[in-house]
């Protein structure tokens, strides 16, 4: 497996986990389906390392600084991967293409770069297709190095 294969799974994975994490629950409720006793955090940990690895995600895909004393990126606009000329364009429609905007169409709604392109009313080109494919190489290689996946793929 890819450093960025990987880096794709891990940020999809902390996105499903954010949508599907459960409420906190009793230890009455834990007791009656037969779960362990006490009290449940009812998956807010999770919740929290997921949120965390997307605002990470997020960061990096942006390249927003980083804050030494806060530990955590300064949020900033977002970085756009297309811009439309303004004045000279003919598609009064066509919109700024962002980076989370891009990787969250390949990795979540499985877009190929062309379906993107449309889907911001892009004209689909070559040159713009290849644009996105090495924005989106250049995003995944940060996240898989910020993650420390790289090291171990390189390892292995």
């Amino acid at each position: 497996m890819s450093m960025t294969t990987a880096a794709s799974l891990r940020y999809v994975a902390a996105l499903e986990r954010v949508g599907g994490v459960q409420g906190a629950a009793l230890s009455i409720e834990a007791e009656i389906s037969g779960g362990s006793s006490g009290w449940s955090d009812g998956g807010a940990t999770s919740r929290v390392q997921a949120l965390d690895l997307i605002q990470t995600v997020h960061g990096l895909f942006n390249h927003w600084k980083w804050d030494l004393g806060r530990g955590d990126f300064v949020r900033d606009t977002p970085r756009v991967v297309l811009l439309p000329r303004r004045g000279n364009d003919r598609h009064p429609d066509r919109r700024p293409i962002t980076a989370v905007a891009q990787l969250n169409g390949v990795l979540i709604d499985g877009l190929s770069m062309a379906e993107i392109l449309c889907c911001f009313c892009w004209s689909v080109q070559s040159k713009q297709r290849d644009r996105l494919t090495e924005s989106a190489e250049e995003m995944l290689e940060r996240v898989a190095e910020k993650l420390g996946l790289s090291a171990r793929i390189k390892r292995r």
